[in-house]
């Protein structure tokens, strides 16, 4: 049986829509992944700053770092580094920023001396020009660290803190990165080699210069909230030491650190700092002051405790009704006797308020208050209408 031109036309268009259906298909599916997924491919590393080796040789001999980052691929504009530490052994000392790469710096170094945490988040600004991309890594910040005087000789590491929601993040602002995604890949620890001679060096005992004398509030302690206070905290350095940072923690949240201001790198401070509380409770407000050889005042020295209540819910007052006098006789005006007669007003009932229905709004690109079809929708349509057209054609084809 042979085909006519019509058949070979029908024939040739039912191939056509059976090759490029699956082909569309896969193509949007594959734009679709790439726009999904942020590629990760940042890697952060230590490079020793002193010496050829990360080695503790003596206690005023300290092992120093420069975090670098490699961005490969990615276009880094934001970096939060979070390095683990252990405070049996080391003492973090300084944790400073490389303002060349990044010179704005969103949240001060924190040296985790208790924590083990050493925390500084950097930005490169607001200028695309500064964004960090390609080759060679670039240096991030500078930490160093000193022996503590209860360490054994021997080795110790330090690393990035990997956890998915405090830990180190790198963002880009890559085409196919999505905003907040962490496009850190790899990260490379460091050792640290504690020499016999080390031992005796920074004491995890040592005594602060720094000391906190008073802490005073411009109100009292106890009220409703919300409940804005101002608390000044005093305190002083000896000798010709210096206070390098005042810590506050309110008791109802994060803790916020200060360097600069209310005289910090002096010998006295007198720093003031506003908090409004929001939520009913007792809070302990405390202040640490840390010196410039990096040791923190006593904990507990300045202290104050609020006693919080919440505000009484408003509600309308019920109206007092005029008292009535009771009935009894006096004399009138005319000198006979005045009767008083006693009025009952009743009191109307309330009305009730007729309720609303609430009104269904479709917003911008819904029907009928329904999300619009999105991507895969329009995918199932087209591979619905082309299947319908290919079991159309095969008709016309066979009954021609």
């Amino acid at each position: 049986m042979g085909f006519s031109g019509k058949k070979l036309l029908l024939l040739g268009f039912i191939v056509v829509l059976m090759v490029v259906i699956p082909l569309t298909v896969y193509l949007v599916q594959q734009q679709q992944k790439l726009k999904v997924g942020a590629q990760q491919a940042s890697s952060l590393s230590f490079t020793v700053t002193q010496g050829s080796q990360a080695t503790i040789s003596k206690p005023t001999d300290p092992a120093s770092f420069d975090v670098m980052l490699d961005p490969s691929t990615n276009q880094v504009s934001f970096v939060k580094l979070v390095i683990n530490y252990d405070i049996t052994k080391l003492k973090a000392i300084t944790f400073t920023p490389d303002t060349t790469n990044f010179p704005s710096t969103l949240q001060t170094a924190d040296l985790g001396t208790t924590t083990g945490k050493a925390t500084i988040t950097l930005s490169v600004g607001q200028s695309a020009n500064n964004i960090i991309t390609g080759s060679p890594p670039r240096k991030v910040a500078t930490i160093s660290f000193n022996a503590l005087s209860t360490a054994t000789a021997g080795t110790t590491q330090i690393s990035f803190d990997r956890d998915p929601t405090s830990g180190t993040q790198v963002l880009s602002v890559g085409t196919g990165d999505q905003f907040n995604e962490n496009v850190l890949a790899n990260t490379t620890p460091a050792t640290i080699t504690i020499a016999q001679g080390a031992v005796g060096g920074t004491s995890a005992t040592q005594t602060s210069t720094a000391s906190c004398t008073s802490l005073n509030a411009d109100k009292g302690t106890t009220g409703t909230v919300p409940f804005p206070v101002t608390l000044t905290a005093i305190g002083s350095a000896t000798g010709t030491n210096t206070i390098s940072k005042v810590t506050f923690n309110w008791g109802d949240g994060p803790t916020q650190d200060f360097t600069t201001g209310g005289g910090i790198g002096t010998n006295s401070v007198n720093f003031p700092n506003p908090h409004t509380y929001n939520n009913a409770g007792t809070f302990v407000a405390t202040v640490i002051f840390t010196d410039n050889s990096g040791v923190a005042s006593v904990v507990g020295a300045c202290t104050k405790t609020f006693t919080l209540t919440a505000a009484a819910a408003s509600s309308s007052p019920t109206p007092t009704p005029t008292p009535t006098p009771a009935a009894g006789t006096g004399t009138g005006a005319t000198g006979g006797p005045v009767t008083t007669q006693i009025v009952t007003v009743a009191t109307p009932a309330p009305t009730p308020i007729p309720t609303v229905a609430p009104a269904t709004t479709s917003l911008p690109g819904t029907k009928g208050g329904l999300p619009a079809p999105g991507p895969g929708d329009k995918i199932v349509s087209f591979g619905g209408f082309g299947i319908l057209s290919v079991i159309i054609g095969a008709l016309l084809l066979f009954g021609l």
